[in-house]
């Protein structure tokens, strides 16, 4: 059983399951309670039973408390069954509140107990929010669990009674059974927030008043609102269904200065709901000047009879005027307008908030200044690819993260420039280029100046590695990190770069002994540069991917820079040079270095050597890049062969000037020497006698040591 009980009326739905079994029946009666009407009686399938067909139904006893049902054909077996009950309640003290208890007795329509075995049930009261409801009489019955009490037979209701919610459960048997409730209407309660914005503007303050009621339990007539009495004709109501009313008399309470209204709709104020007020006041800004103060008293909307009312302030303003508190407010909290603004609500250019939960006061200064000029357009992040190809063309894709308070940018391109099918697109979709004249126009049409979006711009035009102009800004945004990946060929290698750009790859040497550039971060070229898409497209929604728009070919070099020049002062100037071309003439360099050095002396060697590693050491410090190219396999190569030149040349000459006894050998090698036969040792000494002067050697002792070494040989 199913007991709705609302303050005009008690609802009853009686879902009943029979188990039949050995004979079928054709006839089933309940005793219904005094005092209710039947509304209706049906068959209904419930759980595992199936729904009984009805044939008729009526009433019989002295009190027609018994309903006969007969059916259409014989049950058996489970079978369900459905009578729906209702009666009137005439209390008063159900309708409003007045603080007195009512006992409603509720009658539970049973089984007569003559016609079945056994019988068991549950109850479930329900009630609204606005009936607090408590048991009074109790006999025969067992509180339960809500849970417990539907697990045996699920709600048969077709459509509940609205914001009824379950209040008492209970479980029963054959026993007789008596339930009275202790019913009492409860009090309304009302809580009002209220959010207060005050837009600041040139000459005019506008203001708007949001009073956001929630009335729970019962409904109230009206709502107190108690306003300035100088407002009182400049406050407009803004919401229709609600009527504004001076309340006349006054009431007793009413502040100095302040007017009580109240507002009522078609019917009682129940639930949520809103009251929107709105009005302007400009006497005190209207004569605001350049470089004047001027100070706002902000007026205070008060609800009144009400359990709790708070709120919030909210002031904005205009680019042009300057908002300060002035003074010490009373009972207000700042609060971040971004962050701690009530639920639901939204200010946009909120400058200054405040939360209020009793009477404040708030006074502020506004302060006019002269507007300046700023850029409307600003690029965040950009990141501009160039690949260089064989035939002397340049493809760009250049992609720009920004934001633009404007209707059209203009593009500055190269001289020659040449458009693919996809010339410029925002956010991935594709928009037409306006051109007038040589000047480009990018439409920008539905963007949002607070929200950033991705400009992309894809071209071709002729020219090489030495200059690679970027697409330029004429009317002068700012401009914060830019990225310019520029892919060469293969068969080209880097020299050197223009002074305004900073190189983001390091430098590592290959299986070669070649120097090649590699991404900081140590990725691919291929990650490397989806890395930096990411980075420049980040929280921008996209249609596509710029990856995949855009095809790549040849040796990555990654450079940054902040704020670059237009060109041609802030252009990426790339020095290259082919790579077999290098290699051959620094080969050829050393090599025939090596060889014009073979006649000169040890010193002029060394000097030259000197020089040359000097030559080296500055190149590395001016220019960086080009030493890397250099100091590679094919210098080391080319070394390694003027060394081991030298190295065969000397020895050669060596061997050949022992053998011609040009120079004399070391006092080591003199034991490893033959004799000379005597013949040969003969002519060495005549050769060796006329090379003498004679006034360095008398005759005598020549003839002296002749004697003593033809001895010798003798006896040798």
């Amino acid at each position: 059983v199913e007991a709705y009980l609302q303050p005009n009326k008690l609802s009853l739905d009686m879902a009943t399951v029979y188990t039949i079994q050995k004979a079928g029946i054709f006839r089933l009666e309940i005793d219904i309670p005094q005092g209710y009407d039947l509304r209706q009686v049906r068959g209904q399938k419930i759980g595992a039973a199936g729904a009984v067909r009805v044939l008729t139904r009526h009433l019989e006893g002295e009190n027609k408390t018994r309903l006969v049902v007969n059916l259409a054909e014989k049950a058996i077996g489970k079978v369900g069954l459905v009578v729906e009950l209702e009666k009137e309640l005439d209390q008063p003290d159900l309708l409003t509140p007045t603080g007195e208890t009512v006992d409603i007795p509720l009658g539970i329509p049973t089984v007569v107990a003559d016609s079945v075995e056994r019988a068991t049930g549950r109850l479930l009261v329900y009630a609204p929010e606005s009936l607090q409801v408590n048991p009074g009489e109790l006999e025969g019955l067992r509180a339960v669990s809500f849970k417990a009490a539907l697990r045996t037979l699920p709600t048969t209701r077709r459509q509940k009674p609205a914001k009824v919610r379950p209040v008492l459960a209970f479980a029963y048997t054959q026993e007789p059974t008596k339930l009275a409730l202790a019913t009492e209407r409860r009090k309304p309660q009302v809580t009002v927030r209220q959010l207060l914005t005050a837009r600041i503007e040139d000459g005019v303050v506008k203001y708007n008043a949001k009073l956001f009621y929630n009335v729970l339990y019962s409904g109230i007539k009206s709502l107190r609102v108690d306003v300035p009495e100088k407002l009182a004709d400049q406050i407009q109501n803004e919401t229709p269904e609600v009527r504004k009313k001076v309340i006349d008399p006054a009431p007793e309470d009413l502040a100095e200065g302040y007017v009580a209204w109240s507002f009522a709709g078609e019917s009682e104020l129940l639930g949520q709901g809103t009251i929107e007020l709105s009005w302007e006041d400009e006497k005190e800004l209207k004569e605001l000047k350049v470089g004047k103060s001027v100070k706002l008293q902000v007026p205070r909307l008060a609800p009144r009879e009400v359990d709790r009312a708070w709120g919030q302030i909210v002031l904005t303003k205009v680019e042009t005027i300057d908002v300060q508190v002035a003074g010490k407010p009373v009972a207000l909290r700042p609060i971040d307008p971004k962050v701690d603004l009530m639920p639901g609500t939204k200010v946009s250019n909120a400058a200054r908030a405040f939360e209020f939960h009793d009477d404040w006061e708030l006074a502020v200064t506004a302060t006019r200044y002269k507007l300046e000029e700023v850029k409307r357009t600003s690029i965040e992040r950009a990141l501009v690819r160039m690949v260089v190809t064989r035939s002397g063309q340049v493809a760009v894709q250049a992609l720009y993260r920004m934001r633009s308070a404007r209707q059209r940018i203009e593009v500055k391109l190269p001289e020659g420039v040449e458009f693919d099918t996809k010339p410029a697109a925002i956010n991935g979709k594709v928009v037409s280029l306006q051109t007038e004249g040589k000047k480009f126009f990018v439409p920008l049409v539905d963007i949002n100046a607070e929200v950033p979006f991705l400009l992309e711009l894809s071209y071709t035009f002729p020219g090489n590695a030495r200059s690679l102009p970027l697409p330029s800004f004429p009317m002068e945004p700012a401009v914060q990190k830019v990225y310019q990946c520029v892919y060469l060929p293969n068969e080209l290698v880097l020299l050197g770069k223009s002074n305004q750009w900073t190189d983001e790859c390091r430098w590592m040497m290959d299986p070669m002994l070649n120097w090649r550039p590699v991404p900081r971060d140590g990725n691919t070229k291929e990650k490397a540069a989806r890395k930096l898409v990411a980075w420049v497209t980040e929280n921008v929604p996209q249609s596509g991917d710029p990856m995949d728009s855009f095809q790549t070919d040849g040796r990555l070099y990654i450079f940054s820079t902040r704020s670059p020049a237009p060109p041609p002062k802030g252009t990426l100037c790339l020095r290259t040079a082919d790579e077999d071309w290098l290699h051959g003439a620094v080969f050829a360099l050393v090599v025939i270095g090596g060889l014009l050095l073979l006649p000169v002396r040890f010193g002029g060697r060394a000097l030259a050597i000197g020089t040359g590693i000097v030559a080296v050491v500055l190149i590395g410090v001016f220019c960086p890049i080009f030493s890397l190219q250099i100091l590679n396999g094919t210098l080391a190569l080319a070394i390694f062969i003027v060394v081991v030149i030298w190295g065969v040349v000397f020895f050669m000459r060596m061997s050949s000037r022992i053998t011609r006894g040009k120079l004399g050998m070391p006092d080591f090698l003199n034991k490893f020497e033959e004799p000379p036969e005597p013949e040969q040792a003969e002519q060495a000494e005549l050769v060796k006698t006329e090379e003498t002067p004679a006034e360095e050697t008398p005759a005598e002792e020549t003839t002296e040591k002749k004697s003593d070494k033809e001895g010798g040989e003798d006896n040798a």
